[in-house]
């Protein structure tokens, strides 16, 4: 769990925009489709007489328009690059969003308009189209009537989760309020003439307005704080988005396919509606004028933290819950990363006490307690940088200049190498580690590890220097020593790391590679046993990215399996 960094539109996993994922296009297409024409319409306030009978959480806009054209095109499009397939016999809804971030996401329902003389088209808007929203459209989307916006399509979002479209929701809570207040002697006066005049407090049932909620928003993407307006028995109600709970699917804890959302704990803020979206509804603000009795009310179970959480304390006192698949590669916490596995299955759950606890943190979930001497805003980057090193596809890490004293000692606190090579100076540490002029020979391995206080280990071609890190070894620290000293250990490796968790320590500890010449002559750790292709073809796409190429004049391959 973030504190704040990793909030907000700007850092959302969800975010949605123009640009799309086209990893499966040929090159044919993408230079046809490359340039995308921009989508302007002018906003118009819907009415009866201008849009069609209502149909949901929508807005119109003029399909035979130059932009409403290029909008079903992007639209259609979007959907030829996605891997769902639409189920026979529905259509995917075109979804929009005004300005540069999406902050709300809206239905737009093509219709079709003929220029009139008492609506002709203005002079140098040729390619602008005509939207119609409603009046909550526009509170929600912070537009104007009768002003030209850009629209942009995010039928699919460019970042695309397992099934390539947006999460859908699996329970929304949602609070109702009037939408215009009812008559007391505070209003009377200023609503006589209305026809939504209230004597007494109106009352609901939760499962009506939950009914013409899933009516009025099926297969609509919602965010948080969006609002909605339905009207019962004649009465209009407002109903605002106020917490969300997305479906999830089941993934193996560490290195089994975690999405950053999933990894970070990033609370969910949007999501499709489905056909078993559960409706929460709850009654607004009890003082209001504004306030509705709601009967089944109910609010949205608070949600659970995943069983495999750390409850951080920082030097501040502040809690942080964070799976352990972000520290992981913090080898000082090894301790209570590997808490109840390997060496330390037969050991007592580490915890704090009272003093150094924070007392945000619980205390009987049977999770990990630790306590890390950094302050809450260090930590947050700290974590910041981890899900950048984890996700690098999703996110960018920036070190300021400013920070980098801090986060220096934060990375040596944690023993978070990645971080000390980038505060050191993103290019100097790794440099000055890892010999990039020439092999080493394996006599020079063995001669370093005969010689005590260094153990070195070939994998895969790789020399790691893995003396650091061996008393936190959840195996312990002999059993590396007694099987895997002096020969190539690929098998082993293999045999003992079923995750791709061990892969993040490798760059940490890796100083060169071993000579070609000697390949031949290196013993396995398992004699007649090779590491398997699909394992070797994982550590490759993992290590290959910052191994060393040798310029040397050589006949055998470096990356040769054993």
């Amino acid at each position: 769990m973030f504190k704040a960094s990793i909030n907000g539109p700007n850092r959302r996993k969800n975010r949605v925009g123009s640009s799309l994922s086209t990893p499966e296009t040929t090159k044919n297409q993408q230079d046809q489709e490359k340039v995308e024409a921009p989508l302007r319409f002018r906003v118009k306030r819907s009415t009866d007489d201008n849009t069609p009978s209502e149909e949901g959480h929508a807005c119109y806009f003029t399909a035979n328009s130059i932009a409403g054209k290029e909008l079903i095109r992007q639209h259609q499009l979007q959907l030829s690059q996605s891997e769902v397939t639409q189920q026979e016999g529905q259509n995917d809804p075109i979804l929009i969003h005004f300005h540069d971030i999406p902050v709300f996401v809206l239905r737009a329902i093509p219709i079709d308009e003929q220029q009139t003389d008492t609506n002709p088209v203005r002079k140098g808007e040729e390619d602008v189209g005509t939207m119609y929203i409603s009046e909550v459209h526009c509170h929600n989307h912070k537009i104007c009537e009768d002003s030209i916006y850009k629209v942009t399509c995010c039928s699919r979002p460019p970042t695309q989760n397992d099934n390539g479209d947006y999460d859908e929701l699996a329970a929304v809570e949602v609070e109702v309020l009037l939408r215009n207040t009812r008559s007391d002697e505070f209003n009377m006066e200023v609503q006589e003439d209305s026809k939504h005049i209230y004597p007494e407090t109106p009352s609901f049932s939760a499962t009506s307005i939950a009914k013409h909620l899933m009516n009025h928003t099926y297969s609509c993407v919602l965010s948080v704080n969006e609002m909605m307006t339905i009207s019962i028995e004649g009465i209009e109600l407002v109903c605002r988005l106020s917490q969300i709970r997305i479906v999830s699917n089941a993934k193996e804890a560490l290195g089994g396919g975690l999405t950053s959302a999933e990894a970070s704990m990033d609370e969910p803020y949007r999501g499709k509606v489905a056909v078993n979206t559960e409706f929460y509804i709850t009654s607004g603000a009890s003082e209001a004028l504004s306030h509705v009795t709601i009967e089944g009310e109910r609010k949205l179970p608070t949600g659970q933290l995943p069983e495999d959480v750390i409850h951080v304390t920082t030097s501040d006192l502040e809690w942080f819950p964070v799976r352990r698949v972000l520290l992981a590669p913090c080898i000082k916490l090894t301790r209570y990363v590997q808490a109840g596995r390997g060496k330390y299955v037969n050991d007592a759950l580490p915890l704090l006490s009272d003093e150094d606890r924070s007392d945000d943190a619980p205390i009987d979930d049977n999770c990990p307690h630790c306590k890390v001497p950094i302050d809450c805003c260090t930590f947050d980057r700290i974590l910041l940088f981890i899900v950048s090193l984890l996700y690098p596809s999703e996110y960018k890490f920036v070190l300021n200049l400013s920070e980098v004293n801090a986060m220096a000692d934060a990375a040596e606190a944690l023993g978070l190498q990645p971080l000390i090579d980038l505060c050191t100076s993103q290019s100097s540490s790794f440099d000055s580690r890892v010999r990039k002029d020439r092999y080493i020979r394996f006599a020079e391995v063995k001669r370093r590890n005969d010689l005590g206080g260094e153990l070195l280990i070939l994998l895969d071609g790789m020399v790691l220097d893995i003396t650091r890190w061996l008393e936190e070894h959840p195996g312990g620290p002999s059993i590396i020593p007694s099987q895997a000293l002096n020969m190539d250990c690929t098998v082993f490796f293999e045999m003992y790391h079923v995750s791709r968790q061990s892969f993040l320590y490798l760059k940490s500890f890796y100083i060169g590679e071993l000579s070609p010449e000697d390949h031949a002559a290196l013993s396995s750790s398992a004699e007649g046993v090779s590491a398997s292709d699909a394992f070797l073809q994982s550590l490759r796409s993992y290590t290959n990215e910052w191994r060393v190429k040798i310029s040397e004049n050589v006949s055998v391959e470096i990356h040769k399996s054993f």
